[in-house]
């Protein structure tokens, strides 16, 4: 078994307190099975307060003992304040679990978020999600191409990852596919450059692996060997011919079911340069006052959704597929940025940065509805 991480990984800590953002108010916070009957024994007043916080998904069906705190089964949950913030999140906006029982007692949920795990063949992959603010801090004050680190962990196991293990066609599909993913970073990462001619050879090397896979059946991808045209570059706008123009995501995005809602804003405002037809030129100004930026953020945020959808690939053979889904959430997270550059006057901060990629991450990688919804859309262009 081998561990990945992204070099940042091990940068990250909780600023609890001082956050902007806190996870811990408009999120449904589930409890799992051992943390909710750990959660049952724990003594005195703060045991009781625990026990009266705590609810089950059929509780709200109506079903349930007759005390109406627990059902016989179903998810288990925190009963959110009115205004949207866990029970135990304090004026200081600290956690009383931490402050009384210690961060052992959190439940998984809260003590792994920001941090979300994937399996490849026989590798954990752990990394850090944007929706999380400080993540973003990390993220976008790089200066060096996104790096990763991989540990080689032996027979140790981590976590519930004991499942049967894969055949050697299987394991060798996966180590393929976390090829492809490496070489799709490195095209993305390939400075000087300039970053629409990054993202031409990236899409044009991921349709060459689309070809690949759809004409062999074998288990053998020859990542680093296949021909692509190298010369490819997008435009400016970053917008191939192959996925929807502004009024085409658009309606995507009106599909999407709203979990936050700052995303019902960050959506009204992108609507109302499209009625008003205002996109193209707005695009044109934003993108302008970029042009003498000497790094460009947006090559750590396309890396951090190829380097997040594209593990995705070894269950459904869809590497092209993952490409778009990565651009896509690039072209959303730039027309939000240029939506905020205009209602800003014509400014466009790092906080600015780090919230409309959170705005977005919240709104799609939370919900694998909208996550698959999305990448059904692009099937069609």
């Amino acid at each position: 078994m081998k561990l990945r991480l992204p070099e940042y990984f091990v940068d990250f800590a909780c600023i609890g307190g001082k956050c902007t953002d806190s996870c811990c108010v408009g999120w449904e916070l589930d409890i799992d099975e051992d943390t909710f009957e750990y959660y049952r024994t724990v003594p005195g007043p703060f045991g009781e307060r625990l026990r009266l916080s705590m609810s089950e998904e059929n509780e709200a069906r109506g079903s349930g003992d007759e005390s109406g705190v627990f059902g016989s089964e179903g998810d288990h949950t925190f009963r959110l304040r009115v205004d949207g913030r866990c029970p135990f999140l304090n004026k200081e906006n600290l956690c009383d679990i931490v402050l009384n029982l210690g961060p052992e007692a959190l439940c998984t949920v809260c003590s792994e978020y920001p941090r979300y795990t994937f399996q490849l063949g026989d590798t954990i992959e752990k990394s850090l999600t944007l929706s999380c603010p400080e993540v973003g801090r990390l993220i976008f004050t790089m200066i060096r191409p996104m790096g990763f680190t991989v540990t080689d962990l032996g027979d140790t196991m981590l976590g519930d990852f004991d499942e049967e293990p894969l055949t050697d066609d299987e394991e060798t599909f996966c180590r393929g596919i976390a090829l492809v993913r490496d070489r799709a970073l490195a095209l993305l990462s390939d400075r000087p450059r300039p970053l629409p001619e990054r993202i031409g050879r990236f899409l044009n090397y991921c349709r060459a692996v689309q070809t690949f896979l759809n004409e062999h059946e074998t288990a053998e991808i020859p990542a680093d060997e296949l021909a692509f045209d190298e010369s490819a570059s997008v435009g400016a706008d970053f917008l191939p011919g192959d996925l929807p123009d502004f009024s085409g995501r658009l309606e995507i995005l009106g599909e999407l079911e709203v979990l936050d809602d700052r995303w019902t804003h960050a959506l009204a405002s992108l609507t109302a340069m499209e009625e008003e037809g205002t996109y193209e030129e707005r695009l044109r100004a934003y993108l302008t006052s970029r042009s003498g930026d000497p790094l460009d953020d947006y090559e750590f945020l396309l890396c951090y959704f190829v380097n997040r959808y594209f593990p995705r690939a070894a269950y459904d053979s869809d590497v092209l597929g993952k490409a778009r889904l990565s651009l896509f959430g690039l072209l959303t997270v730039r027309d939000l940025d240029c939506a905020r550059f205009h209602e800003n006057g014509g400014r466009f901060s790092f906080s600015d940065r780090i919230d409309t990629s959170k705005i977005y991450s919240k709104e799609v990688e939370h919900s694998d509805e909208n996550l698959d919804l999305i990448a059904e859309e692009l099937t069609f262009f």
